[in-house]
């Protein structure tokens, strides 16, 4: 089909001229033998434009505007051809009256028409513009229903044939390391064991050094927390030594304490009795000098020593409460000297253990966990190093492989698929469509299905849709509906899963899918825009 850019074009056999924005060929696109109703003769010089017949159904069928076009055009042709045609078929008549024997023929004289010498002309003009009418006629209807089946077939291919194909989402197990595949890799269509292992990738180059140093420093923080466990035993040893000496000093200070306070005792008991004498003494002097027997000296001084005697015994009673303070403090564990002060060796040598005692270990709990945190810090560099080389390909357990995608021995990087994995546990249906019905369609619309094989009807429910520019392929579904084409869209049906499913896995089984909430008038009416 030609659009006319710039020039004049003229049909020869209907005398037509065809100027600048016109088309022409646009019957031979949709005529049965796909013959030229017309020769095209350029008057001028000009420039045309192309438009193969792929191009013309492609627009015919994405452009209701383009098609509509069309068909005016060619029944606005097919009008013209006929009224040219009509208005030629006045001599027409009057040759056939002119044949028709039971008439007489009119007198020219009577001003009629002249009556044509040969009647086997108009006869063949007659068939002739026949056959016109019918081929124009024909055109325009085969045009029509050309255009009506061609934005139509969608539906009826999708109503007639199974043209949609159970399927689902295809998965890949990827590489979590760089290294190499191990094998042996598991069959195409064998299900994926409890563990989930598919195969295993092995690094031989992967780098050891951070675990090392992380033993490393192991090593040192334990030699670390040795050194101070011996030092902590070293001060306990000595203050238990300190314990037993302190405790041997201690049993002998008490001891002495009493002794002092047996003899102090013994001293107050001899100055008490002899006090008892010189009292006696002293009045029997004191009784003398006043009847002046004695002389009043005598008795003084015997009196003197009395007072000396009782001072004496004061002091002895005072040490001896002093000494027995003193015992019942050391027997309570408070050692005091003569003086007030406590004994060196009471305190101040086991404070001084005491305080390293508490620094040393203070560092022990230090080192222990540091210890702890080395530990840690190895068993992660460890698990870490075990993660770089050596790692499982895993998919879930019971999942079908669908393919396998590097062999044993390749080397693959992180994120390289291995194999790719499909469960059969979610079951779709790819369902070509035209985006005239993609875009009658919402998510959740129930979805009638029927497979090959089985007769009885499914329920499915549409789970998203996708336009003619945007289907998913074969790197998102496992089976791809074989009515795909440029000019079609796509349905994903979720499909209602029987028990004998998860078994058979019908993958790329074909099927038939119908959508009843939406029907012909529905597409007929979004066609039309109504």
């Amino acid at each position: 089909m030609f659009y006319v850019r710039e020039g004049a074009i003229r049909l020869a056999e209907i005398d037509r001229a065809i100027g600048e924005s016109e088309m022409l060929g646009e019957i031979s696109m949709f005529s049965p033998s796909r013959k030229r109703t017309a020769t095209a003769v350029c008057e001028t010089d000009g420039e045309l434009l192309r438009l193969s017949d792929d191009q013309v159904l492609r627009l015919f069928h994405q452009n209701p505007k383009f098609g509509f076009y069309i068909v005016r055009l060619i029944t606005r042709r097919l009008i013209e051809n006929y009224e040219m045609f009509a208005a030629e078929q006045k001599p027409l008549e009057v040759g056939l009256w002119a044949r028709n024997p039971s008439e007489d023929l009119p007198s020219p004289a009577r001003g009629t028409l002249p009556v044509p010498t040969s009647s086997a002309t108009p006869v063949g003009r007659a068939r002739s513009k026949a056959i016109y009418r019918i081929v124009g006629g024909a055109g325009a209807a085969a045009a029509l229903v050309a255009y009506a089946g061609w934005w139509l077939s969608p539906y009826f291919t999708s109503v007639l044939f199974r043209d949609a194909a159970v399927t689902t989402w295809i998965n890949a197990a990827t590489s979590p390391i760089r290294g190499t595949v191990e094998g042996p890799l598991p069959a195409r269509g064998q299900r994926v064991g409890a563990d989930g292992r598919i195969t295993t990738v092995r690094n031989l180059h992967a780098d050891p050094s951070e675990m090392e140093r992380a033993a490393a420093e192991v090593a040192r923080a334990e030699a670390e927390v040795t050194e101070f466990q011996a030092y902590v035993a070293r001060l306990q040893d000595i203050d238990t030594e300190w314990r037993a000496r302190t405790a041997d000093y201690a049993g002998t200070f008490k001891r002495n304490l009493e002794t002092d306070i047996d003899g102090v005792r013994r001293e107050l008991d001899y100055i008490t009795d002899r006090l008892a004498l010189e009292r006696a003494v002293a009045e029997r002097k004191q009784t003398l000098a006043r009847q002046g027997n004695a002389s009043q000296t005598d008795a003084d001084d015997a009196l003197a020593d009395v007072l000396e005697l009782e001072r004496m015994r004061a002091e002895r009673e005072r040490m001896v409460a002093h000494l027995q303070e003193r015992l019942e403090a050391a027997d309570r564990g408070v050692f005091l000297a003569s003086d007030g002060r406590s004994p060196e060796w009471a305190f101040q040598s086991e404070d001084q253990v005491l305080l390293q005692l508490a620094q040393a270990t203070r560092a022990l709990a230090d080192a222990r966990a540091a210890l702890a945190e080395a530990r840690a810090t190895v068993a992660a560099a460890r698990q870490a190093f075990e993660l770089i080389s050596v790692s499982p390909i895993v998919a879930p357990p019971g999942s079908l492989v669908w393919s396998v995608v590097a062999g044993a021995g390749t080397a693959v990087n992180a994120g390289t698929p291995v194999a790719q994995w499909i469960d059969c546990d979610v079951i779709l249906v790819d369902v070509p469509a035209s985006d005239l019905e993609v875009g009658l369609l919402r998510k959740g619309m129930p979805a009638d299905v029927v497979l090959e094989g089985e007769t009885q009807v499914r329920q499915g429910s549409v789970l998203l849709t996708r336009g003619a520019a945007s289907i998913l392929g074969s790197a998102d579904l496992a089976a791809l509906a074989k009515g795909h084409g440029d000019s079609f869209g796509q349905v994903i049906v979720s499909l209602e899963q029987t028990p004998e499913d998860a078994e058979a896995c019908p993958i790329g089984v074909a099927a038939w899918v119908d959508f009843p909430e939406i029907d012909f008038i529905d597409r007929l009416r979004a066609r039309l825009r109504l």
